[in-house]
């Protein structure tokens, strides 16, 4: 902050979170973006019928399912999502959820009925491969699938 204070102007005794806002630098979690058969409270989206659509996290338990999902996919990566709701189930069988780093998977799975399974696809770096853990199948107290 020090380095910047020399060419940029910030308040008085600013505190480096305050410093960061001061240039609209704010920590903001990514939209949750959710496609499937899907509606949002009451309102139906079949007549509009968006390829996905994209809430706050803290609104997740507001999506409701017109039918049971075949399967609920999490997935970290914006490309991966958009490819795999585009070219792997056009058709919308499953719900597929990208989540921008790490999901609440007790969230997710408090949306299904525990017949549905749950997978996550992660980048393939260290802190992708928490899910690949077995200390994170307990944080939803439900099975894992491993392949």
């Amino acid at each position: 902050m020090r380095l910047l204070s020399g060419i940029l102007e910030f308040p008085p005794g600013a505190r480096p979170r305050e410093t960061l806002w001061a240039m609209g630098l704010e920590r903001f979690a990514p939209p949750l973006l959710i496609a499937g058969k899907i509606d949002l409270d009451r309102a139906d989206l079949s007549r509009i019928s968006p390829l996905y659509l994209g809430i706050t996290p803290k609104e997740a338990d507001r999506v409701r399912f017109r039918e049971p999902p075949a399967y609920v996919l999490t997935i970290e990566n914006f490309a991966s999502f958009n490819r795999h709701i585009a070219q792997v189930d056009p058709g919308r069988l499953g719900t597929t959820m990208c989540v921008g780093g790490y999901p609440s998977l007790r969230t997710i799975a408090g949306l299904v009925s525990e017949q549905t399974p749950i997978f996550h696809w992660s980048d393939i770096d260290p802190d992708g491969t928490w899910t690949s853990t077995p200390s994170s199948a307990p944080s939803i107290d439900r099975s894992v699938p491993t392949s």
